[in-house]
Order: structure tokens, then sequence, then C-alpha cells
């Protein structure tokens, strides 16, 4: 019995690996300049990322029907996307953090001055309040103070995007949560 669920998670495990890397080179796809980035040379980490995640939500168009794409082809993608917008920013995924309750953080986007923690739900996924504790979790633990909750969303027009910032004090510390949905 354990032989066969070692084998049912190391291949659960690998087709996950395997839709992220379809996605990351549907994202990726070289000549494509994002829109924007000539623009945002100055901004903060915070404002780049959200801008490259609306740029990416109007011009990503998958392969595949949108209500069938999964969170990892969402993260490959978008990662192969944010490569192209910053090339100087370091992108970091699965990590895996421990609390009362595990955690995984989907993206961490940082450069010298800053991070943002970048969380991925899937296309078509209803907006939670759950969504902003959990990623109050990650901030607190990893000693950082912005982050961005995308629900998937792909569109054709921006006005379809809705975007907010919540902020939270904890400990005398601001955290900033933007929602993309």
């Amino acid at each position: 019995f354990l032989a066969i669920l070692n084998i049912s998670t190391y291949s659960y495990l690998l087709l996950n690996q395997i839709v992220e890397r379809l996605g990351y080179n549907q994202g990726n796809k070289r000549g494509i300049i994002p829109k924007g980035v000539e623009k945002l040379q100055d901004e903060k980490l915070l404002d780049k990322l959200i801008e490259a995640i609306k740029s990416f939500a109007t011009s990503f168009k998958p392969n595949a029907n949108i209500g069938m794409l999964t969170e990892e082809y969402i993260k490959g993608a978008l990662v192969g996307y944010l490569w192209q917008f910053e090339q100087s920013m370091n992108l970091e995924d699965r990590i895996i953090i421990e609390l009362e309750t595990r955690g995984r953080i989907d993206i961490v986007a940082s450069n010298k001055k800053e991070s943002v923690i970048i969380e991925l739900k899937r296309p078509g996924t209803k907006y939670n309040h759950s969504f902003e504790d959990q990623v109050m979790r990650y901030m607190t633990e990893n000693n950082i103070n912005q982050s961005i909750v995308y629900l998937g969303v792909i569109t054709d027009d921006l006005k379809n995007l809705e975007i907010k910032t919540i902020g939270k004090i904890v400990d005398k510390q601001l955290y900033r949560i933007v929602v993309i949905k």
C-alpha cells in the first residue's frame, strides 16, 4: 500500500511540474515585450508586479480553455512572463513554511531592496477573505510586508480586472495586500 501511495504522490508531483513548465514556456515567449515595461524603470517592486500582472492578464493567450487551467500552469506562465518584464528580479517558488498549519508560498519576487509574496489561485476561483489571512501568515512568518493575491483572471479588457489594496497593521507593522480579481 505504501509503495502505491509513494508512486502516486511522485506521479502527481511530476505531472504538476510538467504542467507548470508548459505554462512557463507559454508565458515566456521570446520577443514579446510586456506592455508598459519602458515606463516602470524607477517604480517600486510591488507597483511593477501589479502592472506586470495586469499586462499578463490581458495579453496571455493560453492554449487551453481558461476554466481547465490549473494553478500550476498559471504559475509557470506568470513566472515566465515576469522574467521578461523584470530580468533583475529574483523569483522563487514552492517555498514551504512551517506554521501551525503548513503553507506553501507560490512565488516570492524580490530585488535588492524589497520582496513581494504572490499568491495565485486557479482561474474561476471566487474571492474569499481567508486568502487575506493566508498571505498575512506568510508575510508575518517571512518578514515581508507586501503581497499580491491573483485570482488567475485572463481577460481581453482591463475594465474586467478589479484591483483593491488592503492595509493591515500587526505589531505596529503595516502589511499591504493587493487583490487582483
